[in-house]
C-alpha cells in the first residue's frame, strides 16, 4: 500500500514538473516614459502624475510574445494596442505607444489611472475575449481578468534588472530622451501593473 501510495505521488509530481517545463521563460523589458514639465522620468509601479503629463508605454520582448496594453481610469478600461498586428511583437523590436513619436496626455477626467502590461508566449483568451468586439469596456469587466492574471504573473516573475534604452522624439525642443527599462522575467507570461494617482 505505501508502495502504491509513493508511485501515486511521484507521477503526480512528475505530471506537474512537465507542465511547468511545457511553459516557456518569457523575458521583456518594460517602461512608461514621462514628461513633465519638460523633464524626462520613468514611472514607478504607484506613483503621483499631474493633469497634462505626457507617457508613453515602452514593451520591448527579447522573443516573439503576444503583448496587451490596457490603460483604466474610474470608469472604462481600453486596449491601447488594439491592432492585432500590435499584439504579437518580434524579439528585439520595441512597442511604442501610441508611437515613437507621440504621448498620451492625461486629462482631468479621472483621479486615478492604471496601465497594465501582459507579455506571454501564448495569446491570453481573457484580454483577446474582453476586447474582442470593441476596444473599451466597463472597468468591472477588465478588473475581473485582471486580477486572475495578476495573480498568475505574481508567482511567476522572478527578477528585476534596469537596462538603459534611448528613446527618440522631440518633446519641448529636447532630442532624445533616456529612461531605464525594467526587465521582467516569468514562466508563461508576465504582467506589469502602474497604479497612478492623477494630480490636478
Amino acid at each position: 500500500m505505501k508502495r502504491l501510495l509513493f508511485n501515486v505521488a511521484a507521477l503526480m509530481l512528475l505530471t506537474a514538473a512537465v507542465g511547468f517545463a511545457q511553459q516557456r521563460m518569457v523575458d521583456v523589458e518594460i517602461g512608461v516614459m514621462r514628461v513633465s514639465d519638460g523633464e524626462v522620468d520613468r514611472l514607478k509601479a504607484n506613483d503621483e502624475v499631474n493633469v497634462g503629463d505626457q507617457l508613453r508605454v515602452i514593451v520591448e520582448p527579447s522573443s516573439e510574445y503576444y503583448v496587451y496594453v490596457v490603460y483604466s481610469d474610474h470608469a472604462t478600461s481600453m486596449l491601447l494596442n488594439s491592432e492585432s498586428s500590435q499584439r504579437k511583437v518580434t524579439g528585439g523590436k520595441k512597442l511604442q505607444l501610441p508611437s515613437a513619436n507621440e504621448f498620451y496626455v492625461l486629462d482631468d477626467k479621472s483621479s486615478t489611472a492604471n496601465i497594465s502590461v501582459i507579455v506571454s508566449e501564448e495569446k491570453v483568451d481573457d484580454v483577446e475575449n474582453i476586447f474582442k468586439s470593441k476596444d473599451e469596456v466597463a472597468k468591472f469587466d477588465w478588473s475581473l481578468a485582471e486580477m486572475k492574471l495578476d495573480k498568475k504573473s505574481k508567482a511567476n516573475v522572478f527578477n528585476k534588472t534596469d537596462k538603459a534604452v534611448n528613446m527618440g522624439g522631440n518633446v519641448r525642443a529636447t532630442n532624445t530622451q533616456t529612461i531605464e527599462l525594467q526587465r521582467f522575467t516569468g514562466m508563461g507570461v508576465v504582467m506589469r501593473k502602474y497604479n497612478l494617482d492623477v494630480l490636478k
